[in-house]
């Protein structure tokens, strides 16, 4: 218990400030393989990197709620940000729900969960390249 507790503090320490922690770390870390270094190091990383996308997608989140009031005209402002909030749902219902179905098939390998993405990232593409071409500005 009290080395999960330790393990989780190093890996926190590393994502709160990692160039002043980086001692701390070591210190931490002092004795253990090359291979377990390594793999803490991963893991802050990775830590690091879902709490960032969390904050990133809270602000995008929030600002979907003004690019709505500019991007729609007045007369549809309402029913078009409706929509975009509402397909954010769903794909903050699809995505967790898509991704414990590809861990359940054997998909564990992160190349193949990076592929889960290309599909939506394909349409989205598309899409906003169908709205170039057509806006009316």
């Amino acid at each position: 218990m009290l080395d999960q507790l330790l393990k989780f503090f190093v890996v926190f320490f590393v994502v709160v400030e990692p160039l002043s922690l980086l001692p701390v770390f070591s210190s931490l870390t002092e004795g253990a393989s090359v291979s377990y270094k390594h793999k803490m190091a991963l893991k802050s990383v990775l830590v690091a990197g879902v709490i960032a996308t969390g904050f990133f997608i809270t602000g995008m989140q929030n600002a979907i709620n003004g690019a709505g009031g500019v991007s729609y005209p007045p007369s549809l402002r309402a029913n078009g940000l409706g929509w975009a909030l509402g397909i954010g749902r769903i794909g903050s219902i699809g995505g967790p729900l898509l991704g414990s179905l590809a861990i359940m098939l054997g998909m564990t390998q992160a190349r193949q969960l990076f592929a889960l993405a290309l599909p939506p990232l394909a349409v989205a593409a598309l899409a906003a390249l169908w709205l170039s071409r057509n806006a009316k500005i």
